[in-house]
C-alpha cells in the first residue's frame, strides 16, 4: 500500500521550494507539483500506483495515460529528481 503521508514528507524534504498541494478525488489523491516553472501532476491509487505527467501549461492537459507509472515512492522521487536536472 502506497503511504500518502510519507510520499508528502520525501517530496518536501527533496523539493522544500516547491509547491506542492493535494486533493482528493474518490480512491484517489491528485498532487499538483511544482516550482512556478516545471509542472508535474502526480495520481495515486491503491491499486494503480502512482502516476506522474510532466504537465506543459502552454496546452490542453491530456490524461489518457501518465507519462510514467510507478510502483514506490522511491522510484517517484527519483524520476522527479532526474526530469528536473535534465529540464532544466
Amino acid at each position: 500500500m502506497i503511504n500518502n503521508s510519507e510520499l508528502k514528507k520525501k517530496l518536501t524534504s527533496r523539493f522544500p521550494d516547491w509547491n506542492l498541494s493535494f486533493q482528493e478525488s474518490g480512491v484517489a489523491i491528485w498532487i499538483d507539483f511544482n516550482d512556478g516553472n516545471l509542472f508535474f501532476d502526480i495520481q495515486v491509487t491503491p491499486s494503480d500506483g502512482i502516476g506522474v505527467s510532466v504537465v506543459n501549461n502552454d496546452y490542453d492537459i491530456d490524461m489518457s495515460g501518465h507519462d510514467e507509472v510507478f510502483e514506490n515512492i522511491d522510484e517517484v522521487v527519483n524520476y522527479l529528481e532526474e526530469r528536473v536536472k535534465n529540464i532544466k
